[in-house]
């Protein structure tokens, strides 16, 4: 069975203890293959979601942006 995180919290990341706890969780979902659902945006989600993405995790994220160059436009940094 694989599971469903929801990762949600503050755009803002910096605390260097708070990204560190970010990475830490990120590692541990991405260990465990968990599918990540994040609301596609900037801060610590994004954080989560990266490091979970990079050990193998799906990363699901519902933007608020209201199409995809929307979303890049939000968020040029992103890879999408």
């Amino acid at each position: 069975m694989t599971f469903k995180i929801g990762v949600f919290g503050s755009a803002e990341n910096n605390n260097p203890n708070t990204l560190k706890q970010a990475l830490i969780l990120g590692e541990i979902l991405g260990k465990y293959k968990c599918i990540v659902i994040t609301g596609a945006g900037s801060g610590l989600p994004y954080e989560v979601a990266t490091a979970a993405s990079q050990r193998g995790s799906k990363i699901w994220g519902f933007s608020p942006a209201t199409s995809r160059t929307h979303h890049q436009k939000l968020y040029p940094t992103h890879n999408l």
